[in-house]
Formats: structure tokens, C-alpha cells, sequence
């Protein structure tokens, strides 16, 4: 069994799958990056080559499913609601049939848990490696955009609906480049503002949270903007509480707030889809978007009414009057919650309630933890500062967007919130 050395915030590994897993030390970070990037990425910028993407796509879930024999008791204990999500998923899209469709989707579900459970198996220096070879994904997508809207502003931005162009730079929708952008400018962010660390590593990280900030707004993402600030709250909270030791006592009325104000979030389009929210919408360039959004959640409530206890499949698809027919059918609801309730059914959302309450308590278990270091890890640091990032910015683009139901890095990124850091009990 691993042993946890609390004194040095460092954990030596004992027994025959830690030592196994030893020998995949740059596996998990190479498999995040390359995770991320397969789906974060528009396979047609690679012109004749795309044909390559949705081999290489499978490739990389079998890997990533592969390492299951090499996760261990700890790591299945820091990501038992990644373990009950998945179990939950599989029981009801077996029940709801249709597993030609729904298991494609399952099996990258499956890929990200099994490599968030195995990252919780490993010691810090490695969990540290995945964080960072994520965020270097992650900042290249972003700044790739960039370059691309000033290289080839005609691929780079589309209209989609709006009165302006958006920008999709690498990838295939605003929403995808926001989530990444969003991410990318908190976590550089709050490293540049609440951290005490030379003046010129706190520039180059302003510079890049600076940038980042400037791609949500070439996207339009309101999602983002929204995103970014609240985001960018949290971590000077959870920053506050580790610095001043409030944190070190319990946990659970920091996670009561945090868990509580996600919760609440993800529940804002069940209560606006049956007028519980009463949402007019306003005659402006977003107001497509808006009316879309209120049908897809209230046809979603419908979907689930057919089939309440194991969903539809989560190869669920839908069309509305208000989508044009020569447009793709999406796999999504733009709501988390209304999205599993009308595909997994009650079982699925029981899972994936649990799975958003774990996120904000194991960020708060693992602050509270390195607040009583003496001095806290700056590793352990970098790890909390990724993980509120990761949980508060899906929670935000789940809510409205597309993470956790077909933006498959924020699985991998949202799973990975729950596994990365070492707890102290609440």
C-alpha cells in the first residue's frame, strides 16, 4: 500500500502496482497532453492528414483504458465518483440499448477516468507533470489560435449566428477555444496575482493570463467572461484559506458554500426551462442563442420524461425547429444536469451530482491539507491552483455549454480536479 510522508508532501510508493506504476512515470502526462490536444485541436487543419485523427483518437482511449491494472486502493478512493459515474453510465446505456452509438461516447468517458485514477495512484513529482504538461497543451491551443486569427483571420474566425465573427482558431467551436482559454487565463492568473514569487515569472504569467483573456473575448465566449472572473474569485479564496490557516479546523463549511453555489449552478436551466426563472429574451445579436438554449433544455426535460429511471442512451441526439436541417444533430443539451437526465436517466444523475460535490471537496481537502505544511509545498501549490481552475471553469461551461457531455478534455480535466491532490480529513 502507498505510505504518505505528511512532514515532506511527498508519497513513497510500496507494493507491487506502485512499483509498476513507477515504470510509467511520463505515460500519464503524455497521454493527458495528447488527450487534450486530439480533441481540443479541428482535424481538417491538418488537411490530407486528417484522416489519421479518429484512429489516433482510439488509440489514445485504449491506452489510457489499459492502464486500469495499474491503478491502485488510492487511487480508487480519491476518484470513487469518477469509479460510481462510470459504473452508473455503463448500467444504464446497457439498459437503454442503442450501445453502437452510446459506447463510442462511453469509452472516452471511461479512457479520462481510468487516467485520472491512475494519476492518483502516482507520487507528487509525476502529478505535477501531468498538471504541467496539460497546461503547455492547453497554452498552445490558445496561443496557436491567436497566431492563426493574425496569420489566417479567414480560417480563424467564423459567423455562427451572430452579428460578428467568432473566433474557433484550432479548434471547431468558440465554446472549445473559450473553455481552454478560460482555464489557461486563471491558473496563470492567479499565479501572476496571489502568488509571492519573482516579479518577472509573475509578468510571464500575467502576459499569458493576458492573452488568454483576450482569446475569450475574440470568441465571444459569454461563457468564458463569465467564467474567467469567477474563477479567478475562487482561487483567491482558497489562496486566503490556505494563507491564513482558516482552512486547517474542517473543511466542511468552505465545502458546504462551494459544493452548494455548484450545485445551485447546474440546476439555473431546469429552473429556467419550466419557468421556475422567468428569462425573456432580449431582441440582440444573442438572442438566437439564448431561445435555442431555453428549447434544447426544455425538449432535454422531455427526453427524459420517456425514460426516467436509465435515459435514452448517451447517443441521445436532437433537432429543434430552430436548428437549420442541413446542420449536424449535437450529442448535448448545453445543461450537465438536464443532459444525463435525459440520456442516463435518474441513475446517471444521482452520478453525476456525486461527481460535481466531489470535485470542490477534494480541492478544499487538499488545500486544507497543504496549509499545514510548514511551508507549504510550492508543488502542491501549483497542483491547488490547477485544480480550482479545472473545477470551477467546467462547472461554468458545463452549466450552459458543452463540458462534461461532448467536450471530452473536460472529463479528463474535471476528473483530474478530484484525483491530483493529496487530502487532509475534513
Amino acid at each position: 500500500m502507498p505510505v504518505q510522508d505528511e512532514v515532506l508532501g511527498r508519497r513513497t510508493i510500496s507494493g507491487s502496482t506502485a512499483r509498476e506504476a513507477q515504470g510509467f512515470r511520463w505515460v500519464a502526462p503524455l497521454l493527458s497532453s495528447a488527450f487534450v490536444l486530439s480533441w481540443a485541436i479541428e482535424p481538417d487543419l491538418l488537411g490530407e492528414a486528417s484522416s489519421i485523427v479518429p484512429s489516433a483518437r482510439w488509440a489514445i482511449v485504449v491506452f489510457m483504458c489499459l492502464l486500469v491494472p495499474f491503478v491502485s486502493g488510492r487511487g480508487v478512493a480519491r476518484g470513487w465518483s469518477i469509479a460510481f459515474l462510470l459504473f452508473a453510465l455503463a448500467f444504464t446505456m446497457i439498459l437503454s440499448g442503442a450501445l453502437d452509438v452510446s459506447f463510442p461516447i462511453f469509452a472516452r468517458i471511461l479512457g479520462a477516468g481510468v487516467l485520472a485514477m491512475f494519476a492518483g495512484t502516482l507520487p507528487l513529482s509525476e502529478r505535477l507533470s501531468i498538471v504541467r504538461y496539460i497546461l503547455m497543451a492547453s497554452v498552445a491551443v490558445v496561443v496557436g489560435s491567436l497566431a492563426m486569427s493574425l496569420i489566417a483571420p479567414e480560417r480563424a474566425f467564423h459567423l455562427i449566428g451572430l452579428q460578428r465573427e467568432r473566433l474557433y482558431g484550432l479548434t471547431s467551436h468558440p465554446a472549445i477555444i473559450g473553455y481552454f482559454a478560460s482555464l489557461v487565463a486563471t491558473v496563470f492568473g492567479s499565479a501572476a496575482l496571489f502568488t509571492r514569487r519573482s516579479k518577472g515569472l509573475r509578468l510571464r504569467d500575467g502576459f499569458i493570463a493576458a492573452i488568454s483573456a483576450l482569446v475569450v473575448y475574440l470568441a465571444d465566449s459569454r461563457t468564458g467572461e463569465i467564467a474567467f472572473p469567477l474563477a479567478l474569485c475562487c482561487e483567491f479564496v482558497v489562496m486566503r484559506l490556505i494563507n491564513s490557516g482558516l482552512i486547517r479546523r474542517s473543511i466542511m463549511v468552505p465545502w458546504l458554500l462551494f459544493g452548494g453555489a455548484v450545485l445551485m449552478s447546474t440546476m439555473v436551466p431546469i429552473a429556467v426551462a419550466t419557468d421556475i426563472i422567468p428569462v425573456s429574451v432580449k431582441d440582440d445579436q444573442y438572442a438566437g442563442s439564448t431561445a435555442g438554449r431555453i428549447a434544447l433544455w426544455k425538449l432535454g426535460l422531455s427526453d427524459f420524461e420517456s425514460n426516467m429511471v436509465v435515459g435514452n442512451g448517451l447517443g441521445t441526439t436532437f433537432a429543434t425547429a430552430d436548428l437549420n436541417a442541413d446542420k449536424n444533430l449535437l450529442f448535448y443539451y448545453h445543461s450537465v444536469v438536464i443532459n444525463y437526465l435525459a440520456k442516463s436517466g435518474i441513475v446517471g444523475t444521482v452520478a453525476i451530482i456525486a461527481l460535481l460535490l466531489s470535485s470542490p471537496y477534494a480541492c478544499l481537502a487538499g488545500a486544507r491539507r497543504v496549509s499545514q505544511q510548514r511551508p507549504p509545498s510550492p508543488d502542491e501549490l501549483i497542483i491547488v491552483r490547477f485544480v480550482v481552475a479545472a473545477c470551477t471553469v467546467t462547472v461554468a461551461f458545463a452549466t450552459i455549454e458543452a463540458a462534461l457531455q461532448n467536450l471530452y478534455p473536460s472529463f479528463l480535466i474535471f476528473f483530474l480536479s478530484i484525483t491530483l491532490l493529496s487530502r487532509a480529513r475534513a
